[in-house]
Protein backbone atom coordinates (compact mmCIF):
# COMPACT_ATOMS: atom_id res chain seq x y z
CA UNK A 1 0.00 0.00 0.00
CA UNK A 2 2.80 2.43 0.84
CA UNK A 3 6.29 2.12 -0.53
CA UNK A 4 9.26 1.76 1.76
CA UNK A 5 11.00 5.05 2.48
CA UNK A 6 7.79 7.06 2.25
CA UNK A 7 5.67 8.46 5.09
CA UNK A 8 5.46 5.36 7.28
CA UNK A 9 9.06 4.28 7.59
CA UNK A 10 10.05 1.31 9.72
CA UNK A 11 10.71 3.24 12.88
CA UNK A 12 7.57 5.41 12.78
CA UNK A 13 4.78 3.04 11.75
CA UNK A 14 4.94 0.76 14.84
CA UNK A 15 4.74 3.83 17.07
CA UNK A 16 1.82 5.09 15.01
CA UNK A 17 0.13 1.69 15.43
CA UNK A 18 0.37 1.58 19.19
CA UNK A 19 -0.79 5.19 19.59
CA UNK A 20 -3.68 4.56 17.18
CA UNK A 21 -4.76 1.43 19.07
CA UNK A 22 -4.48 3.00 22.50
CA UNK A 23 -6.60 5.94 21.36
CA UNK A 24 -9.25 3.92 19.51
CA UNK A 25 -9.68 1.37 22.25
CA UNK A 26 -9.67 3.72 25.23
CA UNK A 27 -12.55 5.97 24.11
CA UNK A 28 -15.34 3.78 25.54
CA UNK A 29 -13.22 1.62 27.80
CA UNK A 30 -15.60 1.73 30.77
CA UNK A 31 -18.92 2.55 29.13
CA UNK A 32 -20.04 -1.09 29.38
CA UNK A 33 -20.55 -2.65 32.79
CA UNK A 34 -18.17 -5.16 34.26
CA UNK A 35 -20.21 -8.21 33.33
CA UNK A 36 -20.40 -11.70 31.87
CA UNK A 37 -17.22 -13.50 33.02
CA UNK A 38 -15.24 -10.39 33.91
CA UNK A 39 -16.32 -10.19 37.58
CA UNK A 40 -15.29 -13.81 38.15
CA UNK A 41 -11.85 -13.17 36.63
CA UNK A 42 -11.36 -10.08 38.80
CA UNK A 43 -12.71 -11.86 41.89
CA UNK A 44 -10.33 -14.82 41.55
CA UNK A 45 -7.37 -12.56 40.80
CA UNK A 46 -7.67 -11.10 44.30
CA UNK A 47 -6.55 -14.36 45.92
CA UNK A 48 -2.94 -15.40 46.41
CA UNK A 49 -1.09 -17.24 43.63
CA UNK A 50 -1.57 -20.69 45.13
CA UNK A 51 -5.28 -20.18 45.75
CA UNK A 52 -5.79 -18.81 42.22
CA UNK A 53 -4.20 -21.90 40.72
CA UNK A 54 -6.24 -24.20 42.97
CA UNK A 55 -9.57 -22.47 42.26
CA UNK A 56 -9.09 -22.28 38.50
CA UNK A 57 -8.56 -26.03 38.20
CA UNK A 58 -12.34 -26.26 37.98
CA UNK A 59 -12.71 -23.66 35.21
CA UNK A 60 -12.08 -23.52 31.48
CA UNK A 61 -8.88 -21.44 31.35
CA UNK A 62 -5.40 -21.88 32.81
CA UNK A 63 -4.40 -19.29 35.42
CA UNK A 64 -1.83 -17.04 33.68
CA UNK A 65 -4.04 -14.01 33.13
CA UNK A 66 -5.42 -14.09 36.67
CA UNK A 67 -1.87 -14.31 38.06
CA UNK A 68 -0.82 -11.26 36.05
CA UNK A 69 -4.03 -9.46 37.02
CA UNK A 70 -3.35 -10.25 40.69
CA UNK A 71 -0.13 -8.24 40.54
CA UNK A 72 -1.81 -5.52 38.49
CA UNK A 73 -4.67 -4.94 40.94
CA UNK A 74 -2.24 -4.85 43.85
CA UNK A 75 -0.92 -1.66 42.25
CA UNK A 76 -4.00 -0.18 40.61
CA UNK A 77 -7.08 -1.62 42.34
CA UNK A 78 -10.22 -3.22 40.90
CA UNK A 79 -12.11 -0.25 39.48
CA UNK A 80 -13.46 -0.79 35.92
CA UNK A 81 -10.85 1.49 34.35
CA UNK A 82 -8.00 -0.09 36.34
CA UNK A 83 -8.76 -3.69 35.42
CA UNK A 84 -9.52 -2.95 31.76
CA UNK A 85 -6.32 -1.06 31.06
CA UNK A 86 -4.43 -4.38 31.24
CA UNK A 87 -6.30 -6.11 28.34
CA UNK A 88 -6.25 -2.76 26.51
CA UNK A 89 -2.44 -2.82 26.58
CA UNK A 90 -2.27 -6.42 25.33
CA UNK A 91 -4.77 -5.64 22.56
CA UNK A 92 -2.86 -2.51 21.50
CA UNK A 93 0.44 -4.40 21.31
CA UNK A 94 -1.01 -7.18 19.14
CA UNK A 95 -1.17 -5.19 15.84
CA UNK A 96 2.41 -4.02 16.45
CA UNK A 97 3.56 -7.62 16.95
CA UNK A 98 1.65 -8.63 13.80
CA UNK A 99 3.31 -5.84 11.82
CA UNK A 100 6.83 -7.02 12.70
CA UNK A 101 5.86 -10.65 12.12
CA UNK A 102 4.39 -10.00 8.65
CA UNK A 103 7.14 -7.58 7.57
CA UNK A 104 9.84 -10.18 8.18
CA UNK A 105 7.99 -12.95 6.32
CA UNK A 106 6.15 -11.17 3.54
CA UNK A 107 6.19 -7.54 2.44
CA UNK A 108 5.89 -4.08 3.93
CA UNK A 109 2.53 -3.78 2.17
CA UNK A 110 1.12 -6.94 3.73
CA UNK A 111 2.54 -5.96 7.13
CA UNK A 112 0.92 -2.52 7.07
CA UNK A 113 -2.40 -3.75 5.74
CA UNK A 114 -2.81 -6.75 8.08
CA UNK A 115 -1.81 -4.75 11.16
CA UNK A 116 -4.29 -1.98 10.28
CA UNK A 117 -7.08 -4.50 9.70
CA UNK A 118 -6.39 -5.95 13.15
CA UNK A 119 -6.31 -2.44 14.60
CA UNK A 120 -9.78 -1.69 13.21
CA UNK A 121 -11.25 -5.07 14.16
CA UNK A 122 -14.42 -4.76 16.25
CA UNK A 123 -13.57 -8.12 17.74
CA UNK A 124 -10.26 -6.80 19.07
CA UNK A 125 -12.01 -3.73 20.49
CA UNK A 126 -14.42 -6.01 22.33
CA UNK A 127 -11.62 -7.94 24.01
CA UNK A 128 -9.64 -4.78 24.68
CA UNK A 129 -12.66 -3.79 26.80
CA UNK A 130 -12.94 -7.21 28.43
CA UNK A 131 -10.90 -8.07 31.53
CA UNK A 132 -10.28 -11.59 30.32
CA UNK A 133 -7.38 -13.54 28.89
CA UNK A 134 -8.21 -13.23 25.18
CA UNK A 135 -6.16 -10.17 24.17
CA UNK A 136 -3.14 -11.70 25.95
CA UNK A 137 -3.81 -15.02 24.19
CA UNK A 138 -3.75 -13.24 20.82
CA UNK A 139 -0.50 -11.40 21.58
CA UNK A 140 1.29 -14.55 22.80
CA UNK A 141 0.15 -16.48 19.71
CA UNK A 142 1.87 -13.94 17.44
CA UNK A 143 5.03 -13.85 19.59
CA UNK A 144 5.34 -17.64 19.71
CA UNK A 145 4.90 -17.87 15.93
CA UNK A 146 7.46 -15.13 15.41
CA UNK A 147 10.13 -16.86 17.50
CA UNK A 148 9.32 -20.17 15.83
CA UNK A 149 9.91 -18.83 12.32
CA UNK A 150 13.01 -16.92 13.43
CA UNK A 151 14.54 -20.19 14.60
CA UNK A 152 13.33 -22.16 11.56
CA UNK A 153 14.66 -19.59 9.11
CA UNK A 154 17.99 -19.38 10.90
CA UNK A 155 17.73 -15.62 11.29
CA UNK A 156 18.66 -15.92 14.95
CA UNK A 157 20.56 -18.75 16.60
CA UNK A 158 21.24 -17.34 20.02
CA UNK A 159 20.24 -18.97 23.28
CA UNK A 160 18.12 -15.88 23.94
CA UNK A 161 15.99 -16.64 20.86
CA UNK A 162 15.57 -20.29 21.91
CA UNK A 163 14.54 -19.29 25.39
CA UNK A 164 12.27 -16.61 23.92
CA UNK A 165 10.43 -19.29 21.93
CA UNK A 166 10.21 -21.66 24.90
CA UNK A 167 9.00 -18.97 27.30
CA UNK A 168 6.49 -17.50 24.83
CA UNK A 169 5.09 -20.97 24.09
CA UNK A 170 4.83 -21.89 27.76
CA UNK A 171 3.05 -18.63 28.54
CA UNK A 172 0.78 -19.23 25.55
CA UNK A 173 -0.50 -22.59 26.80
CA UNK A 174 -0.73 -21.27 30.36
CA UNK A 175 -2.96 -18.48 29.03
CA UNK A 176 -5.42 -20.69 27.15
CA UNK A 177 -5.73 -24.40 26.41
CA UNK A 178 -6.23 -23.65 22.71
CA UNK A 179 -2.65 -22.39 22.66
CA UNK A 180 -1.79 -26.01 21.86
CA UNK A 181 -3.28 -25.38 18.40
CA UNK A 182 -0.40 -22.98 17.70
CA UNK A 183 2.12 -25.64 18.67
CA UNK A 184 0.26 -28.09 16.42
CA UNK A 185 0.58 -25.82 13.35
CA UNK A 186 4.26 -25.44 14.07
CA UNK A 187 4.73 -29.22 14.31
CA UNK A 188 2.92 -29.82 10.99
CA UNK A 189 5.05 -27.14 9.34
CA UNK A 190 8.22 -28.80 10.68
CA UNK A 191 7.16 -32.20 9.36
CA UNK A 192 6.39 -30.79 5.91
CA UNK A 193 9.48 -28.65 5.32
CA UNK A 194 12.08 -28.93 8.05
CA UNK A 195 12.38 -32.56 9.11
CA UNK A 196 16.12 -32.06 9.47
CA UNK A 197 15.40 -29.75 12.42
CA UNK A 198 12.98 -32.03 14.20
CA UNK A 199 15.54 -33.10 16.78
CA UNK A 200 16.30 -29.53 17.86
CA UNK A 201 12.65 -28.59 18.08
CA UNK A 202 11.81 -31.83 19.87
CA UNK A 203 14.14 -30.60 22.61
CA UNK A 204 12.46 -27.18 22.61
CA UNK A 205 8.99 -28.71 22.85
CA UNK A 206 10.18 -31.06 25.57
CA UNK A 207 11.23 -28.02 27.58
CA UNK A 208 7.82 -26.44 26.94
CA UNK A 209 5.98 -29.54 28.16
CA UNK A 210 8.34 -29.92 31.10
CA UNK A 211 7.49 -26.40 32.25
CA UNK A 212 3.81 -27.18 31.70
CA UNK A 213 3.94 -30.43 33.69
CA UNK A 214 2.28 -28.95 36.81
CA UNK A 215 -0.82 -28.25 34.74
CA UNK A 216 -0.95 -31.35 32.53
CA UNK A 217 -3.24 -33.30 34.84
CA UNK A 218 -5.66 -30.35 34.96
CA UNK A 219 -5.58 -30.14 31.15
CA UNK A 220 -6.55 -33.81 30.75
CA UNK A 221 -9.14 -33.53 33.49
CA UNK A 222 -10.82 -30.49 31.90
CA UNK A 223 -10.71 -32.12 28.46
CA UNK A 224 -12.26 -35.32 29.83
CA UNK A 225 -15.06 -33.42 31.56
CA UNK A 226 -15.82 -31.43 28.41
CA UNK A 227 -16.02 -34.60 26.33
CA UNK A 228 -18.11 -36.44 28.92
CA UNK A 229 -20.48 -33.69 30.00
CA UNK A 230 -20.31 -31.32 27.04
CA UNK A 231 -19.88 -27.56 27.25
CA UNK A 232 -22.19 -24.61 27.80
CA UNK A 233 -22.16 -23.94 24.04
CA UNK A 234 -24.50 -25.32 21.41
CA UNK A 235 -23.34 -27.18 18.34
CA UNK A 236 -22.86 -25.13 15.14
CA UNK A 237 -25.74 -24.43 12.77
CA UNK A 238 -24.00 -25.38 9.54
CA UNK A 239 -22.74 -22.82 7.03
CA UNK A 240 -24.48 -20.06 8.97
CA UNK A 241 -22.02 -20.53 11.84
CA UNK A 242 -19.04 -20.33 9.46
CA UNK A 243 -20.44 -17.14 7.94
CA UNK A 244 -21.14 -15.60 11.34
CA UNK A 245 -17.62 -16.36 12.46
CA UNK A 246 -16.18 -14.56 9.43
CA UNK A 247 -18.61 -11.73 10.20
CA UNK A 248 -17.08 -11.37 13.66
CA UNK A 249 -13.63 -11.27 12.02
CA UNK A 250 -14.71 -8.73 9.37
CA UNK A 251 -16.93 -6.20 11.20
CA UNK A 252 -19.78 -6.02 8.68
CA UNK A 253 -21.68 -8.30 6.24
CA UNK A 254 -20.64 -6.63 2.95
CA UNK A 255 -16.99 -6.86 4.05
CA UNK A 256 -17.47 -10.57 4.77
CA UNK A 257 -18.68 -11.20 1.22
CA UNK A 258 -15.78 -9.23 -0.25
CA UNK A 259 -13.25 -11.10 1.90
CA UNK A 260 -14.72 -14.51 1.02
CA UNK A 261 -14.42 -13.70 -2.69
CA UNK A 262 -10.86 -12.45 -2.17
CA UNK A 263 -9.84 -15.57 -0.26
CA UNK A 264 -11.49 -17.94 -2.70
CA UNK A 265 -10.05 -16.44 -5.90
CA UNK A 266 -6.77 -15.26 -4.40
CA UNK A 267 -5.85 -18.59 -2.87
CA UNK A 268 -6.72 -20.47 -6.06
CA UNK A 269 -4.52 -18.16 -8.13
CA UNK A 270 -1.85 -18.11 -5.45
CA UNK A 271 -1.65 -21.89 -5.05
CA UNK A 272 -1.57 -22.32 -8.82
CA UNK A 273 1.40 -20.00 -9.22
CA UNK A 274 3.26 -20.51 -5.98
CA UNK A 275 6.19 -22.77 -5.24
CA UNK A 276 6.47 -23.56 -1.56
CA UNK A 277 10.15 -22.87 -1.34
CA UNK A 278 12.23 -20.11 0.17
CA UNK A 279 10.24 -17.06 1.27
CA UNK A 280 6.93 -18.64 0.25
CA UNK A 281 7.03 -21.39 2.87
CA UNK A 282 5.65 -19.24 5.69
CA UNK A 283 2.49 -18.73 3.64
CA UNK A 284 1.58 -22.38 4.20
CA UNK A 285 2.04 -21.92 7.93
CA UNK A 286 -0.34 -18.94 7.79
CA UNK A 287 -2.79 -21.06 5.80
CA UNK A 288 -2.64 -23.84 8.42
CA UNK A 289 -3.00 -21.23 11.16
CA UNK A 290 -6.30 -20.13 9.65
CA UNK A 291 -7.81 -23.27 8.13
CA UNK A 292 -7.20 -25.88 10.85
CA UNK A 293 -8.89 -24.02 13.73
CA UNK A 294 -11.52 -22.30 11.60
CA UNK A 295 -12.84 -25.52 10.08
CA UNK A 296 -11.38 -28.03 12.54
CA UNK A 297 -13.06 -26.49 15.59
CA UNK A 298 -16.26 -26.18 13.55
CA UNK A 299 -16.45 -29.94 12.94
CA UNK A 300 -15.24 -30.86 16.43
CA UNK A 301 -18.03 -28.70 17.83
CA UNK A 302 -20.63 -31.20 16.62
CA UNK A 303 -19.03 -33.52 19.18
CA UNK A 304 -17.75 -31.10 21.82
CA UNK A 305 -19.19 -27.59 21.18
CA UNK A 306 -16.48 -24.91 21.16
CA UNK A 307 -17.22 -22.78 18.09
CA UNK A 308 -17.34 -19.25 19.46
CA UNK A 309 -15.41 -16.17 18.33
CA UNK A 310 -13.37 -15.63 21.49
CA UNK A 311 -11.94 -19.14 21.25
CA UNK A 312 -10.82 -18.31 17.72
CA UNK A 313 -9.28 -14.92 18.41
CA UNK A 314 -5.81 -16.38 17.75
CA UNK A 315 -6.87 -16.92 14.11
CA UNK A 316 -7.22 -13.20 13.39
CA UNK A 317 -3.54 -12.59 12.41
CA UNK A 318 -3.62 -15.41 9.86
CA UNK A 319 -6.95 -14.22 8.46
CA UNK A 320 -5.75 -10.67 7.88
CA UNK A 321 -2.42 -11.77 6.42
CA UNK A 322 -4.20 -14.11 3.98
CA UNK A 323 -6.57 -11.36 2.86
CA UNK A 324 -3.62 -9.00 2.34
CA UNK A 325 -1.70 -11.67 0.44
CA UNK A 326 -4.70 -12.32 -1.83
CA UNK A 327 -4.99 -8.62 -2.68
CA UNK A 328 -1.29 -8.46 -3.49
CA UNK A 329 -1.61 -11.58 -5.65
CA UNK A 330 -4.73 -10.59 -7.57
CA UNK A 331 -4.03 -6.93 -8.29
CA UNK A 332 -0.72 -6.55 -10.12
CA UNK A 333 -1.30 -2.93 -11.02
CA UNK A 334 0.17 -0.93 -8.13
CA UNK A 335 -2.41 1.85 -8.27
CA UNK A 336 -5.38 -0.51 -8.29
CA UNK A 337 -3.82 -2.62 -5.55
CA UNK A 338 -3.34 0.43 -3.34
CA UNK A 339 -6.91 1.54 -3.96
CA UNK A 340 -8.20 -1.88 -2.89
CA UNK A 341 -6.00 -1.86 0.24
CA UNK A 342 -7.15 1.61 1.21
CA UNK A 343 -10.81 0.80 0.48
CA UNK A 344 -10.66 -2.32 2.66
CA UNK A 345 -8.93 -0.53 5.53
CA UNK A 346 -11.41 2.35 5.36
CA UNK A 347 -14.29 -0.14 5.31
CA UNK A 348 -12.96 -1.72 8.50
CA UNK A 349 -12.41 1.72 10.03
CA UNK A 350 -15.90 3.02 9.26
CA UNK A 351 -17.63 -0.17 10.45
CA UNK A 352 -15.58 -0.67 13.60
CA UNK A 353 -17.64 -0.71 16.79
CA UNK A 354 -15.96 1.63 19.24
CA UNK A 355 -18.28 0.52 22.03
CA UNK A 356 -19.36 -3.13 21.54
CA UNK A 357 -22.50 -3.86 23.53
CA UNK A 358 -22.08 -6.57 26.17
CA UNK A 359 -25.79 -6.45 27.00
CA UNK A 360 -24.93 -6.29 30.67
CA UNK A 361 -26.60 -3.62 32.78
CA UNK A 362 -25.67 -4.85 36.22
CA UNK A 363 -24.84 -1.43 37.67
CA UNK A 364 -28.18 0.07 36.70
CA UNK A 365 -30.02 -2.92 38.17
CA UNK A 366 -28.11 -2.67 41.44
CA UNK A 367 -28.69 1.09 41.63
CA UNK A 368 -32.45 0.60 41.22
CA UNK A 369 -32.47 -2.02 43.97
CA UNK A 370 -30.43 0.12 46.37
CA UNK A 371 -32.87 3.00 45.86
CA UNK A 372 -35.87 0.72 46.58
CA UNK A 373 -34.32 -1.12 49.52
CA UNK A 374 -34.75 -0.21 53.19
CA UNK A 375 -34.11 -2.01 56.50
CA UNK A 376 -37.26 -4.10 56.23
CA UNK A 377 -36.57 -5.23 52.64
CA UNK A 378 -35.27 -8.62 51.52
CA UNK A 379 -33.44 -8.69 48.19
CA UNK A 380 -33.46 -12.02 46.35
CA UNK A 381 -31.03 -12.39 43.48
CA UNK A 382 -31.34 -15.35 41.12
CA UNK A 383 -29.56 -17.38 39.85
CA UNK A 384 -26.51 -17.74 42.11
CA UNK A 385 -24.25 -16.80 39.17
CA UNK A 386 -25.35 -13.20 39.87
CA UNK A 387 -23.57 -13.24 43.24
CA UNK A 388 -20.22 -11.88 42.05
CA UNK A 389 -21.42 -9.37 39.40
CA UNK A 390 -24.07 -8.11 41.83
CA UNK A 391 -21.61 -7.69 44.72
CA UNK A 392 -19.13 -5.83 42.49
CA UNK A 393 -21.61 -2.98 42.08
CA UNK A 394 -23.55 -3.40 45.33
CA UNK A 395 -20.65 -3.16 47.75
CA UNK A 396 -17.04 -3.30 46.54
CA UNK A 397 -15.87 -4.28 50.06
CA UNK A 398 -18.07 -7.38 49.94
CA UNK A 399 -16.61 -8.24 46.54
CA UNK A 400 -13.09 -7.95 47.97
CA UNK A 401 -13.87 -10.20 50.95
CA UNK A 402 -11.63 -13.19 50.18
CA UNK A 403 -9.72 -13.58 53.46
CA UNK A 404 -11.08 -17.10 54.11
CA UNK A 405 -9.60 -18.30 50.78
CA UNK A 406 -12.92 -19.97 49.95
CA UNK A 407 -14.74 -19.12 46.75
CA UNK A 408 -17.71 -16.80 47.24
CA UNK A 409 -18.41 -17.87 50.85
CA UNK A 410 -17.42 -14.69 52.67
CA UNK A 411 -18.98 -12.44 50.02
CA UNK A 412 -22.21 -14.42 50.23
CA UNK A 413 -22.22 -14.19 54.05
CA UNK A 414 -21.79 -10.41 54.00
CA UNK A 415 -24.64 -10.02 51.52
CA UNK A 416 -26.88 -12.17 53.73
CA UNK A 417 -26.10 -9.92 56.68
CA UNK A 418 -27.29 -7.05 54.49
CA UNK A 419 -30.54 -8.91 53.68
CA UNK A 420 -29.47 -9.97 50.19
CA UNK A 421 -29.87 -13.64 49.26
CA UNK A 422 -28.61 -15.32 46.09
CA UNK A 423 -30.60 -18.41 45.13
CA UNK A 424 -30.78 -20.72 42.16
CA UNK A 425 -34.56 -20.72 42.40
CA UNK A 426 -37.16 -18.75 44.32
CA UNK A 427 -38.41 -22.13 45.54
CA UNK A 428 -35.28 -22.32 47.71
CA UNK A 429 -36.56 -19.41 49.78
CA UNK A 430 -37.64 -20.38 53.31
CA UNK A 431 -40.86 -18.45 53.81
CA UNK A 432 -41.04 -19.17 57.55
CA UNK A 433 -38.05 -16.86 58.12
CA UNK A 434 -39.56 -13.82 56.38
CA UNK A 435 -41.84 -12.36 59.05
CA UNK A 436 -39.50 -9.44 59.71
CA UNK A 437 -39.61 -8.23 56.10
CA UNK A 438 -42.28 -5.92 54.69
CA UNK A 439 -41.02 -6.02 51.12
CA UNK A 440 -39.21 -8.39 48.75
CA UNK A 441 -37.21 -7.20 45.76
CA UNK A 442 -36.58 -9.97 43.26
CA UNK A 443 -33.83 -9.58 40.64
CA UNK A 444 -33.66 -12.21 37.94
CA UNK A 445 -33.03 -12.88 34.29
CA UNK A 446 -35.13 -16.00 34.56
CA UNK A 447 -37.27 -17.11 31.66
CA UNK A 448 -39.60 -18.56 34.30
CA UNK A 449 -40.34 -15.16 35.80
CA UNK A 450 -44.13 -15.69 35.79
CA UNK A 451 -43.92 -18.92 37.79
CA UNK A 452 -41.37 -17.33 40.14
CA UNK A 453 -43.81 -14.48 40.83
CA UNK A 454 -46.57 -17.01 41.56
CA UNK A 455 -44.32 -18.69 44.09
CA UNK A 456 -43.93 -15.39 45.95
CA UNK A 457 -47.54 -14.21 45.56
CA UNK A 458 -49.14 -16.44 48.27
CA UNK A 459 -46.87 -14.84 50.85
CA UNK A 460 -46.52 -11.28 49.53
CA UNK A 461 -48.61 -9.07 47.25
CA UNK A 462 -47.11 -8.27 43.85
CA UNK A 463 -46.42 -4.56 43.54
CA UNK A 464 -44.36 -3.58 40.48
CA UNK A 465 -42.15 -5.02 37.79
CA UNK A 466 -39.32 -3.23 36.03
CA UNK A 467 -37.64 -4.64 32.93
CA UNK A 468 -34.18 -3.27 32.19
CA UNK A 469 -33.03 -3.59 28.58
CA UNK A 470 -35.05 -6.79 28.03
CA UNK A 471 -32.64 -8.69 30.25
CA UNK A 472 -33.02 -7.95 33.95
CA UNK A 473 -36.34 -8.18 35.78
CA UNK A 474 -36.82 -6.38 39.08
CA UNK A 475 -40.09 -7.28 40.80
CA UNK A 476 -41.23 -5.89 44.13
CA UNK A 477 -43.66 -7.53 46.56
CA UNK A 478 -45.20 -6.10 49.72
CA UNK A 479 -47.02 -7.64 52.64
Amino acid sequence: MIRQGQIFIFSIFPLFLIVLNLLLKSIYLTSQDIGLDEPFTIYHAQFGFGTIIEHLKNYNNPPLFELILHVWIKWFGISPIAVRILPLIFASLSPVALYFFARKRFSQTIAINSSLLLSFSSMLVYFAHDCRVYSLFLLLSIISMNYFLDLIEGKVKSMAAIMGFVVASVLLIYSHYFGFFILLFQAIYLLLFFRDRLLKFTIYYFLVLLLYTPHLYVLFQRFGQSVKHGTWLKEPSGIESLYNMLWSFSNFPFIVVFCIILLFIGLIVGVKNISFSGRNKPLLLIFLWFVIPFFGMFFISYWVPMYISRYLIFVLPAYYILISYCIETLFKNLLIRNIVFVALILSFGFTMEFDPDKKQNVEESVTVIKNLKDDSTLVVVSPTDFLIPFSYYYNRDYFKAITDNKEYKLTDSLLKQDNVLTLNSINDLKWSNLNKYNKIIYLSNSKNLASDQKAIAPNFIFSTKLVLHDRYYISTFKK
